[in-house]
């Protein structure tokens, strides 16, 4: 029997190891190359915002960065130069000499009195640019403010944001029953039990699954839709909407009721999400 629970915990523990692989290559692995310097900004401070760059993307834990010295190396070894960004046939081999899914480039350049930050995204496996984003700055060490957003475009153009359907687990572990422009809605995957109508709301309300504080007892109109995008079977359901100071609004099946709000009955949690 000992052996029996060992080898479970032997195969469990090798699962989360390869799970936790699994993760670690979905992440894009991008490489930074060192900022160019213009129109009398000193190498010394193009360094220092590549630096601040490199390190703030890395502690965003979305992507892999690959290590600045083999990006030097390579750069030094694919005989890149400032002109090869206009051939996508050098981009791509540097970014596969790299080990890397994504190419990044900066150019910091006064701009009459204020300094300008451009920063340009490659995709190595497509060899088209996708675009970048930049920013004006006062002085060097204001881009240690200021260079967040770039960083933020940088991780969501690398990372395509995720495509819920319905019938689907989302972030808070429930059940995704409506998509509509970009935001989604999802329900818990049971009954969190029956209880009196101010009771359910405040139950609802105070439920943090998934680390989210954001749940809340769900309208009639989404009890219908979770009817009708999940496998949900709802009978004897609370809504939020009241009907009045002493009744308020639920389901059962197809078919909507009133009840006392004294009447004990069966709820659900929903809560509203978009992804980035």
């Amino acid at each position: 029997m000992r052996k029996f629970i060992c080898s479970n915990i032997l195969t469990c523990l090798l699962a989360l190891f390869a799970a936790a692989d699994l993760r670690a290559q979905e992440k894009p692995t991008v490489a930074v190359v060192p900022f160019e310097a213009y129109s009398g900004i000193s190498a010394e401070n193009a360094a220092v915002i590549t630096r601040v760059f490199f390190l703030r993307l890395r502690n965003t834990e979305k992507v892999e960065v690959v290590n600045r010295d083999i990006v030097d190396q390579q750069i030094r070894a694919q005989q890149f130069e400032a002109g090869d960004w206009s051939s996508s046939e050098k981009i791509a081999a540097l970014g596969r000499a790299s080990n890397a899914n994504w190419l990044v480039r900066g150019t910091i350049e006064r701009l009459g009195s204020m300094i300008l930050v451009t920063v340009e995204f490659f995709d190595v496996n497509t060899q088209i640019s996708k675009g970048g984003a930049d920013m004006q700055i006062t002085n060097e060490e204001d881009a240690y403010y200021k260079i967040e957003p770039i960083i933020n475009k940088l991780v969501a153009t690398a990372i395509p944001a995720k495509v819920y359907k319905n019938g689907e687990t989302g972030p808070g572990g429930g059940i995704v029953f409506s998509a509509v422009n970009g935001t989604y809605l999802e329900c818990t995957s049971r009954s969190l039990g029956e209880a009196k109508w101010s009771d359910a709301r405040a139950m609802a309300k105070s439920y943090q699954e998934g680390g989210f504080h954001d749940w809340r007892l769900p309208t009639l109109a989404e009890l219908k839709l979770i009817q009708a995008n999940t496998s949900h079977h709802l009978l004897d359901y609370w809504s939020s909407d009241q009907e009045s100071i002493a009744k308020a609004y639920g389901v059962f099946g197809s078919l909507t009721r009133v009840w006392k709000k004294t009447d004990s009955k069966d709820f659900l949690a929903v809560r509203s999400f978009t992804v980035q």
